[in-house]
């Protein structure tokens, strides 16, 4: 994966995250019956999403640096550490 798929995969992820919280906050407000459970419906799916973002730098940070270290012995093999 090269460095803009993996922004355009976070940037999605961002995406689907907040328009689906703006969205079940709005729908609460058209709905008062159902009100209190989408609005934590909003915020389960906000930080749902908000953690699957952080996971998904943090794996693409990894294979970053993963790629940029190679062994020293000119081995196309990582080494066990």
């Amino acid at each position: 994966m090269t460095s803009t798929q993996a922004r355009i995969w976070a940037a999605s992820v961002t995406s689907v995250g907040v328009i689906g919280f703006v969205g079940l906050l709005v729908a609460g407000s058209f709905m008062p019956d159902e009100a209190e459970l989408l609005r934590i419906s909003a915020f389960v799916w906000f930080f749902a999403f908000g953690a699957a973002r952080i996971a998904l730098s943090h794996i693409l940070a990894k294979r970053r640096r993963a790629r940029g270290q190679r062994p020293a012995n000119g081995s196309s093999k990582p080494q066990p550490w």
